[in-house]
């Protein structure tokens, strides 16, 4: 029942303001090398993922890696009436990813390599709405949740001195909970009724295939990322908690900058 009503609530939520409870990150991709090289970047996204992606990679060894992403989404909309009343939305999404990997060179050159993550992570989303505050009668509408999901993460890059490029494939488990909302079927000020939830439970499973271009200089160059995102088990709550339509899979688009601390070599 809780799960009922929770997509209810968040297809309400969604369809008036084109919000959402949960965005993807970008997939990052570190193309580690040797030990000691470290990986940092931070990037803008300009549809399917949230907003501001910032990641950084270590490479412990020559084999084994460690990388943490963090995302940062936020959306606001408002729509004015007569008289000045207006409704609003303010939606804010934070998630961070721990993930141990490997990479392992696949040609005798040195130049493609095989590079696997796998972790977990951690989220939180809060979404806001006003309007038509002067009357006591009608609370504001909100929603809240929490998620957390598993990843891993297998992929292979190509990598030069002035170009790297990567094609890497993420499988992300995500599991929201505390699924918590007071909302309107539509916020008007003759509409009193709202319905609302606490503590339900939503999940589902993405794909991610994504390549990853990396061009500039030696340490220093700019990143540009393209994808999709695929919805298979329980898609239904996937578009439930996404401002997508059914069926369709969102197109990935991520433009940032990126810089690679490499360890001096011997008698460099």
């Amino acid at each position: 029942m809780l799960r009922t009503i929770a997509l209810f609530i968040i297809s309400a939520l969604s369809l008036p303001g084109c919000t959402t409870l949960y965005k993807t990150n970008a997939v990052y991709s570190p193309m580690l090398e040797k030990k000691g090289d470290l990986n940092i970047s931070a990037a803008l996204s300009t549809s399917g993922s949230g907003l501001l992606n910032v990641n950084a990679a270590y490479a412990i060894s020559d084999r084994a890696g460690l990388l943490v992403n963090g995302m940062y989404h936020t959306y606001r909309e408002k729509t004015t009436y007569w008289a000045g009343n207006s409704t609003s939305d303010d939606l804010n999404i934070y998630s961070v990813e721990l993930a141990p990997g490997f990479n392992t060179p696949l040609s005798a050159d040195g130049n493609w390599h095989l590079q696997w993550y796998g972790g977990a992570g951690w989220g939180d989303t809060k979404v806001n709405g006003s309007g038509y505050t002067e009357d006591p009668l009608q609370p504001e509408p909100y929603a809240t949740a929490n998620f957390y999901n598993f990843f891993m993460q297998p992929g292979i890059f190509l990598s030069k001195k002035n170009i790297q490029l990567g094609f890497d494939i993420r499988a992300n488990y995500v599991n929201m909970y505390d699924v918590t909302g007071q909302l309107y079927e539509r916020f008007d000020w003759w509409d009193t009724e709202y319905i609302y939830t606490n503590d339900a439970n939503l999940n589902f499973m993405l794909i991610e295939p994504n390549v990853t271009f990396k061009v500039g200089g030696e340490k220093m160059k700019a990143v540009f990322q393209m994808g999709v995102t695929i919805p298979t088990l329980n898609a239904d709550d996937y578009y439930a908690v996404n401002s997508v339509e059914n069926f369709t899979l969102p197109i990935k688009m991520v433009f940032g900058v990126g810089y690679t601390f490499k360890k001096k070599e011997a008698g460099e």
